[in-house]
């Protein structure tokens, strides 16, 4: 957009159709007076039918009551607590303004709400400049359309790029959907300015009947270059845009019904494997119970409880596997990375963990107090089986070690020197 404050509202026009009174007869809603058009447009009926409706809705309402006229200015659902998407609408403006206004037909039309900086629907802080209110409204929006044509365009405060390329760089670092067409002519200069961009002398004697400043390309080129969300579309006039934005949204909804469709699939294959892996678990238990031992029973039952474990699971992402005998073999959590020869540090985020060893403080904590839990839950195990720690280290290893009456096994810790359990 230029940098372009709001218009007078008897300047700007009505951004919606009201009728507070039509109780009088249908031949009194003058399609003309409306701005409808009485011949219809491309998929939507004629003038007539909409000056029916209108007399219907009027007479089914109170007449104090406002109405809203489909295939006016704009639809808007009686329901003020419906949520629909808002468009952003970004371009220079004196030589797309046409364009503006039908964009902003079309996407009312559609029930969604169009943000354009010259129909009042930007506050104007007094404490800013024109353009950094726009920049502050684009990160509360849900699409952007981004329309480059033959201006560049007013530049942003203390800034080399213009108004319209801060909105779009705003709306790319907020991760919006962006929609971005360029005028066909300005596609070509944009061609002809590249075959010749290794040659700045050759570029000096050209002059481009489209495009006011070379700046405009390197703007084609930014959001060419993108890694993601880089489609650019050129246009000759608004039924091309319309065309491209209408098949562009129904699009992105099939891709959102189908991505809702595939998440419900997915979710039923996982309630499924749940169920499954269930039945092998008590398919397992019941095997153990006749042919397994003590110990056997022991080892399942807490493999099945670290594979549940944070604590486990964050060693296992510093690359740490400990197995059960390691739990009941070093008493904290601290100890059990150490033996891996792996030492946690504290980080002052609220939620990381790095392979490199940084966690959070409220994390670790969290880690440290899960592993004691997790390992008062082995003993209490080998206790009421019976079994001593010895036995399951010895079974840790594939078989017994030996151990003299009265002593303490030694058994080799991973990586390091013997330590007593």
């Amino acid at each position: 957009m230029d940098n372009f404050a709001c218009r007078p509202e008897s300047d700007r026009g009505s951004r919606s159709l009201q009728v507070p009174n039509l109780a009088a007869s249908p031949g009194d809603l003058d399609p003309i007076r409306l701005g409808v058009d009485p011949a219809g447009t491309a998929g939507q009926p004629p003038a007539a039918l909409w000056t029916m409706l209108a007399f219907a809705l009027n007479h089914a309402r109170p007449a104090t009551r406002e109405t809203w006229v489909p295939g006016a200015s704009s639809i808007r659902c009686d329901n003020p607590h419906m949520a629909s998407p808002t468009v952003f609408v970004s371009s220079t403006f004196y030589d797309l303004r046409y364009i503006r206004e039908s964009l902003k037909r079309m996407i009312e039309t559609l029930g969604y709400n169009a943000v354009l900086s010259e129909d009042g629907a930007v506050f104007y802080d007094p404490a800013t400049s024109a353009s950094e209110s726009c920049f502050k409204e684009v990160p509360s929006v849900d699409l952007f359309v981004l329309i480059i044509g033959g201006r560049y365009g007013s530049l942003a405060r203390n800034s080399d790029k213009s108004v319209t390329n801060g909105e779009y760089q705003t709306a790319i670092r907020q991760h919006i959907p962006v929609f971005a067409l360029v005028e066909q002519g300005t596609a070509n200069d944009f061609e002809l300015y590249r075959a010749n961009a290794s040659r700045p002398d050759v570029l000096a004697s050209i002059s481009f009947p489209h495009a006011d400043s070379p700046k405009i390309f390197e703007f084609i080129e930014e959001v060419q270059t993108r890694a993601q969300n880089n489609a650019i579309a050129p246009f000759r006039n608004f039924s091309d845009i319309e065309s491209y934005l209408r098949q562009q949204w129904a699009g992105m909804m099939y891709a959102f019904l189908r991505r809702g469709t595939e998440e419900r699939q997915m979710a039923d294959s996982l309630t499924m494997l749940t169920q499954v892996n269930s039945r092998i678990e008590l398919l397992a238990e019941q095997i153990l119970k006749n042919v397994g031992s003590p110990l056997d029973r022991i080892v399942v039952k807490t493999l099945q409880r670290m594979l549940t474990s944070r604590a486990i699971a964050d060693l296992r992402y510093v690359h740490i596997n400990p197995t059960p005998a390691d739990i009941v073999r070093y008493d904290s959590f601290d100890e059990c990375a150490s033996a891996y020869g792996k030492r946690f540090k504290e980080s002052k985020d609220s939620t990381v963990i790095s392979s490199d060893g940084y966690i959070a403080v409220s994390r670790l904590k969290e880690n440290r107090n899960e592993y004691r839990g997790l390992r008062s839950y082995i003993l209490e195990l080998l206790k009421e089986s019976s079994v001593s720690a010895e036995d399951l280290v010895a079974y840790d290893f594939g078989g017994d070690l030996p151990k003299s009456p009265g002593t303490k096994s030694r058994v080799p810790a991973p990586g390091g020197p013997l330590h007593d359990v």
